[in-house]
């Protein structure tokens, strides 16, 4: 089997509301869709989400790179060897994980429907379903409690609350959505590095009584010190987010321990 075509497109998407976080507030998402042919009438498809902030990619530069690097690396290749094919591009896409994730899901997406397999499956899994979270932005308390509340009668029991700005108003508001959803709803915080080490730890504390699952990226992913400092000062999981980019950050924050998990 052979690539034949390669194809990346960008996708303008209005969100039906804002939708607000600690560093901004997005009211639109333009993503890139990959589309990967082969000769064998089998198509990938892939999507990148290039994010100046988190990434560090910008849509044009996420464009030109498969314009310039992904079409003439893989056109003609067998993209039933994913592993091949991804080693080659990584020294070109270093700085772009985006554009390396489409084209990784566009080989994978390949190589289930060619094994006749849900990928899932082929990668060694063995649920066919998981518990996700819906995720509430940053809202007046009104309307996080409403918010919770319209989300949990459609059937969600996990949720998570985004926070960062003033730690005060964060602790307020998941307090009240505990009161508001009750003791089974799984409740979850991501301060999207908004938080300083003080902030958090005070957060962490004063919020107790709504047993929080964990706690996201609480600290700047600039300065890792900071979130092993949290890590070692509360009793709920840390979790890393944007902390988290490559396979190496993987290693250090297990090696340095600046994430903790329950087992």
């Amino acid at each position: 089997m052979k690539i034949t075509r390669v194809e990346a497109w960008p996708v303008h998407s209005r969100l039906d509301e804002p939708y607000t976080i600690s560093y901004e507030t997005i009211d639109s998402t333009t993503n890139i869709l990959l589309r990967l042919e082969t000769n064998r009438g089998i198509l990938g498809y892939g999507c990148a989400a290039p994010d100046k902030h988190i990434t560090g990619e910008t849509l044009e530069r996420a464009l030109r790179s498969f314009d310039d690097v992904v079409r003439p690396s893989i056109k003609g290749s067998d993209p039933l060897r994913p592993t091949l094919l991804l080693e080659r591009l990584k020294p070109e896409l270093r700085s772009q994980p985006s554009v390396l994730a489409a084209v990784d899901m566009g080989l994978f997406d390949i190589l289930g429907k060619v094994s006749n397999l849900p990928l899932w499956r082929l990668l060694g899994g063995f649920r066919n379903h998981i518990r996700t979270s819906v995720t509430i932005g940053i809202l007046p308390l009104h309307e996080t409690v409403q918010r919770a509340r319209e989300w949990v009668a459609r059937g969600f029991r996990s949720l998570k609350l985004k926070g960062g700005i003033d730690v005060q108003s964060d602790i307020e508001r998941v307090l009240k959505v505990r009161e508001a959803v009750g003791a089974t709803v799984e409740l979850r915080f991501d301060a999207n590095q908004g938080f300083s080490v003080e902030d958090t730890l005070k957060f962490v504390e004063r919020s107790r009584k709504a047993r929080l699952e964990l706690i996201e990226q609480p600290t700047p992913r600039s300065q890792p010190d900071l979130m092993r400092r949290v890590t070692g000062g509360v009793a709920i999981p840390v979790m890393a987010d944007e902390s988290l980019m490559t396979l190496r950050d993987a290693f250090r924050i297990a090696r340095r321990e600046l994430a903790w998990r329950s087992w």
